[in-house]
């Protein structure tokens, strides 16, 4: 398995705008060492999440969420909101808010060393 940060945002999101670059350096960060980063748009309609990613997408996979499956199955309340998922498939932390280098950090190491006590 592979470790996870699951990130859901939307185009209207202005948090989500802000957060985006420091994904995109994240994932270059991490892209080599078995974390996976992944991008679920949101109550969107699909023409402003394509705009969207096309500007702020990064290079990491992002997809829509039409039939809003992904985010009930994870209960998602706002955006941008984030998961960080362990190796065996475990959530390890769940983020609210606009994300920073040190936040995607801080949280990356937690979800790779699977084992250690959960906070959230």
């Amino acid at each position: 398995g592979k470790t996870v940060l699951l990130n859901f945002w939307a185009s209207w999101c202005i948090p989500c705008r802000q957060e985006a670059p420091a994904l995109d350096e994240a994932w270059e960060k991490y892209k080599d060492r078995d974390v996976v980063f992944l991008g679920v748009n949101v109550w969107d309609d699909n023409e402003n999440a394509m705009s969207y990613m096309e500007k702020f997408g990064g290079q990491y996979p992002n997809g829509i969420d039409p039939e809003e499956e992904i985010q009930v199955n994870f209960g998602i309340g706002g955006v941008p909101e984030t998961y960080f998922i362990d190796k065996t498939g475990k959530i390890r932390d769940k983020y609210n808010g606009p994300l920073t280098g040190e936040i995607i950090d801080y949280y990356l190491d937690r979800a790779m060393k699977p084992g250690e006590e959960e906070t959230s």
